[in-house]
Protein backbone atom coordinates (compact mmCIF):
# COMPACT_ATOMS: atom_id res chain seq x y z
CA UNK A 1 0.00 0.00 0.00
CA UNK A 2 3.20 2.25 0.28
CA UNK A 3 4.55 2.20 -3.17
CA UNK A 4 1.55 3.03 -4.69
CA UNK A 5 0.81 6.00 -2.44
CA UNK A 6 4.48 7.07 -3.04
CA UNK A 7 4.10 6.95 -7.05
CA UNK A 8 0.96 9.34 -6.59
CA UNK A 9 2.81 11.70 -4.76
CA UNK A 10 6.20 11.57 -6.93
CA UNK A 11 3.78 11.96 -10.01
CA UNK A 12 1.88 14.93 -8.63
CA UNK A 13 5.45 16.36 -7.65
CA UNK A 14 6.73 16.26 -11.17
CA UNK A 15 3.82 17.98 -12.60
CA UNK A 16 4.30 20.99 -9.92
CA UNK A 17 7.84 21.21 -11.09
CA UNK A 18 6.87 21.40 -14.31
CA UNK A 19 4.07 23.71 -14.14
CA UNK A 20 6.41 26.26 -12.19
CA UNK A 21 8.54 25.54 -14.93
CA UNK A 22 6.71 26.66 -17.61
CA UNK A 23 5.11 29.60 -15.66
CA UNK A 24 8.81 30.28 -15.27
CA UNK A 25 9.01 30.60 -19.10
CA UNK A 26 11.18 27.50 -19.25
CA UNK A 27 10.32 24.67 -21.85
CA UNK A 28 8.80 21.59 -20.19
CA UNK A 29 8.67 17.81 -21.93
CA UNK A 30 10.82 18.64 -25.00
CA UNK A 31 9.06 21.83 -25.41
CA UNK A 32 10.62 24.65 -27.83
CA UNK A 33 12.17 27.26 -25.36
CA UNK A 34 10.53 30.06 -27.87
CA UNK A 35 6.48 30.87 -27.23
CA UNK A 36 5.09 31.25 -30.68
CA UNK A 37 5.17 35.58 -30.37
CA UNK A 38 9.39 35.05 -30.40
CA UNK A 39 9.45 32.37 -33.20
CA UNK A 40 8.62 35.79 -35.51
CA UNK A 41 11.53 37.89 -33.58
CA UNK A 42 14.07 35.02 -33.84
CA UNK A 43 13.15 35.01 -37.69
CA UNK A 44 14.05 38.47 -37.92
CA UNK A 45 17.22 38.76 -35.86
CA UNK A 46 18.82 35.73 -37.95
CA UNK A 47 17.20 37.61 -41.36
CA UNK A 48 19.54 41.07 -39.69
CA UNK A 49 22.35 38.88 -39.22
CA UNK A 50 22.06 37.57 -42.85
CA UNK A 51 21.66 41.26 -43.89
CA UNK A 52 24.83 41.91 -42.11
CA UNK A 53 27.24 39.48 -43.80
CA UNK A 54 25.57 38.96 -47.11
CA UNK A 55 23.62 41.77 -48.59
CA UNK A 56 25.09 44.70 -50.24
CA UNK A 57 22.51 46.45 -51.92
CA UNK A 58 22.05 49.96 -52.16
CA UNK A 59 19.42 49.79 -49.81
CA UNK A 60 20.67 47.86 -47.13
CA UNK A 61 19.95 50.08 -44.45
CA UNK A 62 16.82 50.46 -44.90
CA UNK A 63 15.94 47.08 -45.11
CA UNK A 64 17.59 46.41 -41.79
CA UNK A 65 15.82 49.11 -40.68
CA UNK A 66 12.71 47.56 -40.95
CA UNK A 67 13.48 44.04 -39.78
CA UNK A 68 14.52 45.50 -36.87
CA UNK A 69 11.50 48.00 -35.94
CA UNK A 70 9.36 44.80 -37.12
CA UNK A 71 11.52 42.45 -34.50
CA UNK A 72 11.56 45.11 -31.71
CA UNK A 73 7.44 45.24 -31.84
CA UNK A 74 7.49 41.82 -32.18
CA UNK A 75 9.38 41.34 -28.34
CA UNK A 76 7.98 44.72 -26.80
CA UNK A 77 4.22 42.79 -27.51
CA UNK A 78 5.14 39.69 -26.04
CA UNK A 79 7.26 42.13 -23.10
CA UNK A 80 3.87 43.64 -22.34
CA UNK A 81 1.69 41.16 -22.74
CA UNK A 82 0.64 40.72 -18.98
CA UNK A 83 -0.01 36.40 -20.18
CA UNK A 84 4.21 36.29 -20.18
CA UNK A 85 4.59 38.15 -17.44
CA UNK A 86 5.76 36.06 -14.93
CA UNK A 87 7.64 33.74 -17.40
CA UNK A 88 11.24 34.45 -16.74
CA UNK A 89 12.57 32.38 -19.57
CA UNK A 90 10.58 33.72 -22.02
CA UNK A 91 11.79 37.27 -21.34
CA UNK A 92 14.56 36.76 -21.08
CA UNK A 93 14.54 35.25 -24.32
CA UNK A 94 12.64 38.25 -25.59
CA UNK A 95 15.33 40.61 -24.28
CA UNK A 96 18.19 38.92 -25.88
CA UNK A 97 16.31 39.16 -29.15
CA UNK A 98 15.73 42.19 -28.59
CA UNK A 99 19.37 43.38 -27.53
CA UNK A 100 20.62 40.73 -30.16
CA UNK A 101 18.79 42.83 -32.71
CA UNK A 102 19.86 46.28 -31.88
CA UNK A 103 23.59 45.17 -31.89
CA UNK A 104 22.96 44.13 -35.76
CA UNK A 105 21.97 47.77 -36.29
CA UNK A 106 24.57 50.92 -36.05
CA UNK A 107 23.46 53.42 -33.83
CA UNK A 108 21.77 51.01 -31.47
CA UNK A 109 24.81 50.02 -29.01
CA UNK A 110 23.57 51.91 -25.92
CA UNK A 111 20.17 49.96 -26.13
CA UNK A 112 21.71 46.55 -27.09
CA UNK A 113 23.92 46.85 -24.26
CA UNK A 114 20.76 47.44 -22.05
CA UNK A 115 19.03 44.42 -23.38
CA UNK A 116 21.61 41.69 -23.48
CA UNK A 117 22.58 43.09 -19.61
CA UNK A 118 18.62 42.49 -18.86
CA UNK A 119 18.49 39.59 -20.01
CA UNK A 120 21.89 38.07 -18.62
CA UNK A 121 20.70 39.40 -15.30
CA UNK A 122 17.41 37.02 -15.63
CA UNK A 123 19.15 34.09 -16.78
CA UNK A 124 22.91 34.22 -16.14
CA UNK A 125 23.54 30.87 -18.30
CA UNK A 126 22.47 32.53 -21.69
CA UNK A 127 25.53 32.07 -23.67
CA UNK A 128 23.81 33.94 -26.37
CA UNK A 129 23.79 36.77 -24.68
CA UNK A 130 26.72 36.79 -22.87
CA UNK A 131 28.42 36.40 -26.34
CA UNK A 132 26.25 39.21 -27.97
CA UNK A 133 26.80 41.58 -25.14
CA UNK A 134 31.02 40.50 -25.58
CA UNK A 135 30.51 41.75 -29.65
CA UNK A 136 28.52 44.75 -28.25
CA UNK A 137 32.14 45.82 -26.38
CA UNK A 138 34.38 44.35 -29.14
CA UNK A 139 32.88 46.93 -31.40
CA UNK A 140 32.88 49.49 -28.95
CA UNK A 141 36.58 48.82 -28.52
CA UNK A 142 36.35 47.83 -25.00
CA UNK A 143 38.16 44.55 -25.73
CA UNK A 144 38.55 44.63 -21.34
CA UNK A 145 34.77 44.25 -21.40
CA UNK A 146 33.94 41.73 -24.20
CA UNK A 147 36.92 39.42 -22.88
CA UNK A 148 35.22 39.30 -19.39
CA UNK A 149 31.83 38.76 -21.28
CA UNK A 150 33.42 35.53 -23.30
CA UNK A 151 34.67 34.42 -19.95
CA UNK A 152 31.81 34.70 -18.47
CA UNK A 153 30.23 32.29 -21.20
CA UNK A 154 32.75 29.91 -20.90
CA UNK A 155 32.40 29.67 -16.77
CA UNK A 156 28.51 30.02 -16.21
CA UNK A 157 27.73 28.12 -19.79
CA UNK A 158 30.63 25.62 -20.24
CA UNK A 159 33.12 25.52 -23.25
CA UNK A 160 31.62 26.53 -26.72
CA UNK A 161 32.90 27.34 -29.66
CA UNK A 162 32.08 30.93 -30.11
CA UNK A 163 32.99 31.89 -26.65
CA UNK A 164 36.24 30.59 -27.13
CA UNK A 165 36.85 31.80 -30.58
CA UNK A 166 35.82 35.28 -29.47
CA UNK A 167 37.96 35.06 -26.42
CA UNK A 168 40.77 34.00 -28.51
CA UNK A 169 41.15 37.15 -30.24
CA UNK A 170 40.09 39.57 -27.72
CA UNK A 171 42.90 37.77 -25.75
CA UNK A 172 45.24 38.97 -28.88
CA UNK A 173 43.82 41.97 -28.93
CA UNK A 174 45.10 42.70 -25.63
CA UNK A 175 48.76 40.95 -25.79
CA UNK A 176 49.40 43.05 -28.73
CA UNK A 177 49.44 40.39 -31.46
CA UNK A 178 45.57 40.50 -32.53
CA UNK A 179 43.71 43.11 -35.07
CA UNK A 180 43.33 45.95 -32.54
CA UNK A 181 46.83 45.54 -31.48
CA UNK A 182 47.87 45.92 -35.31
CA UNK A 183 45.71 49.04 -35.86
CA UNK A 184 43.08 47.39 -37.80
CA UNK A 185 39.29 48.12 -37.40
CA UNK A 186 38.15 45.68 -34.60
CA UNK A 187 34.64 45.72 -35.65
CA UNK A 188 35.63 44.31 -39.30
CA UNK A 189 37.59 41.50 -37.67
CA UNK A 190 34.92 38.11 -37.61
CA UNK A 191 34.06 38.30 -34.23
CA UNK A 192 30.90 36.50 -33.34
CA UNK A 193 28.58 34.00 -34.52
Amino acid sequence: AFLPQVAVVARLCSQDLTLIRKMQGYPANGESVLAEPLVEAERGVKELEDLEDYYFGSDKDAKMSKVFADSVAVVDDVLSDPTYARQQGLKSRALYLKGRASALVPGQERLAEEQLSKAIKLDPQMVDAWNALGEVYWNRSDVAQAQHCFEQALDLCGPNPVSLRNLSMALRAVDGSGPKAQGEDPSKAEIGR
